[in-house]
């Protein structure tokens, strides 16, 4: 496939890329009347005793009141809510025809497989147009500026982050940056189209290591390919300067260039049912060529 320049997209498929977008964590109660009836064995509640802060945080009942004391409660810290996701960048490719045909036909002889394979049924398949390498997804404004984002991240593994660098989390900025980083993408490029054969299929982690139970299938480069190392290495750098910037939430894994092509949450009805990977042997080569 010759590539195509990344892009700043929102589409319905953001969820079958980042799951468990929210959790939402909760620390311990504390308690009130300690200034109000210290000593009188009650707090201002009744029948709940006065909780008095010490250096290690422990809880202690006042002696008038059941001459016991408790251990201290284990401290639960509170975990912040993931922001919800609302762009993807990536590299589209289901604009090739070739490609289109090719995985449509890979599609539609998994479906036709005989035996069936269990779990595998057509509302989980991927239409070949929606085809795309994800480079990285984002939580951005889209009424106006956002919140205060706090104090400055922690460093990551491939560099610290610092407040300088971060740009204002609006699909303006974000376009903005795409377009300052073209003239370094086409010197990466170094005149020449890529043309990458998605040559590897997998599945993602299935539940509990078993690949009968699996929820995503893709398909990726070989980076034995020299394409596919340059297009891993302007992926990464593109990836890189959005996170730098800010802008692209920052899982603390490297980047996976792949595509899609089965995905359980798009079942219907609704239900994460997983399928097998009771798949032939041989898969008809997803290569492109022009």
């Amino acid at each position: 496939m010759s590539t195509t320049v990344p892009t700043v997209t929102t589409a319905e498929a953001l969820a079958a890329e980042v799951e468990n977008s929210q959790r939402r964590g909760g620390g311990p109660d504390r308690g009130r009347g300690e200034e109000q009836d210290r000593g009188r064995g009650r707090g201002r509640r009744r029948g709940r005793p006065p909780i008095y802060d010490s250096p290690r945080n422990q809880i202690s009942l006042d002696p008038n009141a059941t001459g016991e004391t408790t251990a201290p409660p284990a401290v639960v810290k509170k975990k912040t809510p993931r922001p919800p996701l609302t762009h993807f960048l990536s590299i589209p490719i289901g604009h090739h025809a070739d490609l289109r045909q090719r995985i449509s036909a890979f599609t539609t002889a998994l479906l036709a497989s005989d035996p069936a394979i269990p779990g595998l049924d057509e509302t989980i398949i991927i239409s070949p147009r929606r085809l795309h390498l994800t480079l990285g997804v984002m939580s951005l404004d889209l009424e106006g500026p956002g919140p205060d984002p706090g104090p400055d991240p922690a460093p990551s593994a491939e560099g610290s982050s610092n407040n300088s660098n971060l740009r204002p989390k609006t699909l303006e900025s974000a376009t903005q940056l795409l377009n300052e980083l073209k003239p370094k993408v086409t010197e990466l490029l170094v005149g020449q189209k890529l043309r990458v054969g998605l040559k590897r299929i997998n599945i993602m982690k299935p539940e509990h290591g078993d690949p009968d139970r699996a929820h995503v299938l893709w398909a990726g480069p070989d980076y034995n390919d020299e394409d596919a190392r340059r297009l891993n290495a302007i992926s990464t750098f593109v990836h890189k300067e959005f996170r730098k910037a800010g802008l692209v939430v920052d899982d603390k894994r490297p980047l996976k260039l792949h595509s899609t092509l089965v995905n359980t949450i798009y079942r219907k009805p609704r239900g994460r049912k997983p399928f097998s990977l009771q798949m032939p042997s041989l898969l008809p080569s997803l290569r492109i060529r022009k």
